[in-house]
């Protein structure tokens, strides 16, 4: 079946299909997540998601976003893992959210990202509404998405509307600005995701249904440099914790020994030299790319070298993995300065009064948490 326009009918060039490709050329079996997509119904429409939990509006946030496979019966193998990365990456540069580190596991996902204050990343990548060229740098924005053939046909259809008349002129803006709207969205890029995955997983396995067991589960993460030193001085905050605890997912479920063992995760792939996983936990240390290899590396490695626990074995109680699921349960996770700071807002977006928990102390720093459904301090 075609893919349709933003009109809802057929485009005037088919796009390449698996069908197309000569049977003696070896089809790649991730064509499918790498391609680049066509116009589709329903990419101009406006968003109705469920409100989340966010921080100030004036800095960006970063949040811990998981989900599992419908009841947890669904398992990714090497190659499923591999297209959802993919994934996961390519929507994330669409979106203008930072992947800071990440573990994929058989039936489930971590992330730790960094969404942008939207109105800011907005300006800098398309200017002011209104500005000259803006239009233009969106077009070319849109090229990380979708083909140059439709690309160019979405810009002949703006262009055909404005020349109708005022009002489809004004629906040719509320049409740029749906689509400004999936940018710098935590709850957009997770659907997308999950919606573009579950297709080609379901393609492959000639499967029908959901394949998610709900949307998603997203912690807000304090993030800053509480003292406003460099990482090298060995200040701490909690999205260091929180990315060392996603990176050590795959020790505490008994998969590997150590976290570099595990392939699928952020610190794996930057031991293997992936610049961006690089880029995400240089982010997290509040350091340079270039740094990476002097101290950056070892310091961050410190902090993911616990291993994977004898039988019976119990974890000590300032252990990562002992606190892996109560970081994971919460709503919001702080310092206890943090929640000082912004305790009235976090109540006022949950429009009824919740006690902030200690956690404990996690790598030198007392962790906090709000709306928690876990008792006492491991989880």
């Amino acid at each position: 079946m075609l893919a349709m326009n933003a009109f809802g009918s057929a485009p005037n060039v088919q796009p390449v299909s698996d069908d197309m490709v000569k049977e003696s050329e070896p089809v790649d079996p991730l064509v499918g997540v790498k391609a680049l997509t066509g116009v589709y119904v329903g990419m101009h429409r406006k968003s109705f998601r469920r409100k989340r939990i966010r921080g100030d509006d004036g800095r960006s946030n970063v949040y811990h976003v998981m989900s599992r496979t419908c009841g947890g019966d669904v398992f990714f193998d090497d190659l499923e893992k591999e297209a959802f990365l993919i994934v996961l990456r390519k929507l994330a540069r669409f979106s203008g959210i930072q992947i800071l580190t990440f573990c994929i596991m058989g039936n489930h996902f971590h992330a730790l990202v960094r969404v942008p204050h939207r109105p800011s990343w907005l300006e800098s990548k398309f200017g002011l509404p209104g500005a000259a060229g803006g239009e233009a740098r969106l077009l070319a924005h849109l090229g990380l998405l979708y083909s140059k053939t439709h690309v160019a046909a979405l810009k002949a259809e703006w262009e055909s509307m404005r020349q109708q008349g005022e009002g489809m002129a004004r629906l040719v803006e509320e049409r740029i600005e749906a689509l400004k709207a999936r940018m710098c969205n935590v709850s957009e890029w997770m659907r997308e995701v999950k919606v573009r995955f579950s297709r080609w997983y379901n393609r492959r396995h000639e499967r029908q249904g959901t394949l998610w067991m709900a949307p998603f589960k997203s912690v807000l993460v304090e993030a800053r440099d509480r003292a406003g030193r460099r990482s090298n001085e060995h200040t701490e905050d909690i999205a260091k914790v929180m990315a060392a605890c996603i990176d050590l997912n795959p020790v505490r479920a008994g998969l590997v020994e150590r976290a570099e063992e595990y392939r699928w995760s952020g610190w794996s792939a930057a031991l293997d030299g992936d610049k961006g996983a690089i880029a995400g936990l240089c982010a997290v240390m509040h350091c340079k790319p270039a740094e990476w290899l002097g101290y950056v590396k070892p310091l961050y490695g410190e902090k993911v070298s616990e291993r994977r626990l004898s039988p019976g074995e119990e974890a000590r109680p300032s252990s990562l993995l002992r606190h892996i699921p109560a970081m994971s349960k919460s709503l919001v996770v702080g310092s206890a300065a943090y929640f000082e700071e912004d305790y009235e807002r976090s109540k006022e977006h949950y429009q009824r009064k919740r006690k902030a928990l200690s956690i404990g102390s996690i790598a030198g720093v007392e962790v906090h948490a709000l709306g928690t459904g876990f008792r006492g301090g491991g989880g």
